[in-house]
């Protein structure tokens, strides 16, 4: 997904800077008293400079003076102004890459190598190279609902593969919005243009919700990346992750973007799975790779039919539509045990999203109840190309074939209506999925790491529900 600084990198403790242990206060204040005593020093130090001269010109009488007389007014105020001047030398030396004082409060750049394997790991991945960020340049704040169109053109932009939409961003912020899942974002902003050119997110999803582990998301508009703004938004993130007593960070990187991937490692986190977003050409698809099941599962009582046609707006459709979705979901391979998603949750997000399709949605039912499904949605930024949102089936119900025949109609349905590719997601650990996806003709296009970093060596308390 990005620049390097995608992932988090040592954190500078509360209090200090990354300058050699001066605050940003203790700069200020320094600052301060350079621009006071600056000028009455250079003034004392001109005055010096003119009464030595007017000493040399007199050279006769100095030199047939007595030594304890040969010392000239100019050279006194020399020798007191010397050492002030050059403190104030220093001064300036230190407060100059620190331009606005506004600035130099709210941003704390990371600290650098501390040790030495962290210094040969940092100059592997040019973090000793990069600059820290422009702050006459850029201006980091929160986040304001305003922002939202930049963080779906940043983060189309960071991985064209897979573009994103401002409606589907509120999409997702709209269904999952609640105090008590964290959700804390920042944004650097180009001074100049006022565009944002990158943002930060430190969030809980309720899918994998648990109460001190939380999900780390930098992104920056290639325009804009090296240039210090993902290791300062890094930084603030790692921050507020432990005023938050995190437990540890997750975040994701693509395993081809071998910078990113060292800073990833350099960073501290952990390979824990690999995913990866496959592809499928429609017009070459492999449907004939599955058979037509639907006789053999009739004769289990088994029937097949879509959302539109079962009635996206009846109440109990909705609730049968949720509890498969729930059952099915507790056994995805994922980073921690599934959440379970509340009722209310699940239908501002299913029913609420821009790609929602009906008649896309298929569903395998037994006498009254939904024992499997797949989902396809559109995709506002990819037209003709349908997700596949979800697939599964109650483990009751599985070995059957159920999800090859709701693989295959799926296919069929999308080629019928003009449709030319679909996309999804498969995690390394969901082997019998990839199986029925790799034989319908879908192609890996990108692989991702997700990683975990410990902020604290505590065992993780038992999972819980989400709130609700």
């Amino acid at each position: 997904m990005t620049e390097p600084s995608k992932s988090i990198p040592p954190q500078v403790p509360a209090g200090e800077a990354a300058d050699g242990g001066v605050s940003p206060r203790g700069m200020e204040t320094l600052r301060r008293r350079a621009l006071i005593a600056g000028p009455v020093i250079v003034v004392l130090y001109a005055l010096g400079m003119v009464l030595l001269l007017a000493g040399i010109y007199r050279w006769d009488a100095f030199a047939t003076a007595p030594p304890v007389d040969r010392i000239l007014p100019g050279e006194v105020v020399l020798a007191v102004c010397f050492i002030p001047l050059v403190w104030l030398m220093a001064a300036w030396w230190r407060s100059r890459e620190i331009p606005h004082a506004e600035a130099r409060k709210s941003v704390r750049p990371p600290s650098p190598p501390s040790t030495a394997a962290e210094t040969e790991r940092s100059v592997a991945v040019g973090w000793l190279d990069e600059i820290p960020m422009d702050l006459s340049r850029y201006t980091l704040r929160q986040y304001a609902p305003s922002d939202l169109a930049a963080l779906a053109r940043i983060a189309s932009r960071v991985d064209p593969t897979n573009p994103t939409s401002p409606e589907e961003v509120l999409s997702y912020d709209s269904a999952f919005a609640d105090p008590r899942l964290l959700r804390l974002r920042r944004v650097v902003e180009e001074r100049e243009s006022k565009t944002v050119v990158a943002f930060s997110a430190l969030e809980q999803h309720p899918w994998t919700y648990q109460p001190r582990k939380f999900w780390a998301d930098v992104e920056v508009d290639p325009d804009h990346q090296h240039r210090g703004l993902g290791r300062t938004l890094a930084s603030h993130l790692e921050s507020d992750a432990r005023d938050e007593s995190a437990l540890c960070l997750w975040t994701t990187v693509v395993s081809d973007d071998d910078r990113s991937v060292r800073f990833f490692e350099a960073s501290g986190f952990r390979v824990v799975r690999r995913s990866w977003i496959s592809r499928l050409d429609l017009a070459t698809a492999k449907v004939d790779a599955f058979p037509d099941r639907s006789a053999a599962l009739a004769a289990q009582g088994i029937r097949f039919t879509t959302l539109a046609e079962e009635g996206p707006d009846r109440p109990e459709v909705r609730r049968r539509y949720y509890e498969v979705h729930r059952e099915a979901s507790r056994d995805v391979p994922s980073i921690v045990s599934p959440s379970d998603l509340s009722y209310d949750q699940f239908e501002r997000f299913e029913f609420g999203r821009p790609g929602f399709l009906p008649e896309g949605t298929f569903f395998a039912v037994a006498g009254d109840t939904y024992v499997g499904l797949t989902i396809l949605e559109e995709r506002a930024r990819e037209p003709g190309v349908l997700n596949v949102g979800f697939t599964g089936t109650r483990a009751e119900y599985r070995g059957r074939g159920i999800a090859q025949e709701l693989k295959r109609r799926s296919v069929e349905w999308a080629r019928a209506r003009g449709y030319r590719g679909m996309r999804t997601g498969n995690d390394s650990m969901n082997a019998p999925m990839w199986s029925i996806n790799e034989r319908l003709g879908f192609r890996r296009q990108q692989t991702w790491l997700t990683g975990e970093k410990a902020l604290e060596s505590e065992a993780l308390e038992a999972p819980r529900s989400p709130p609700t």
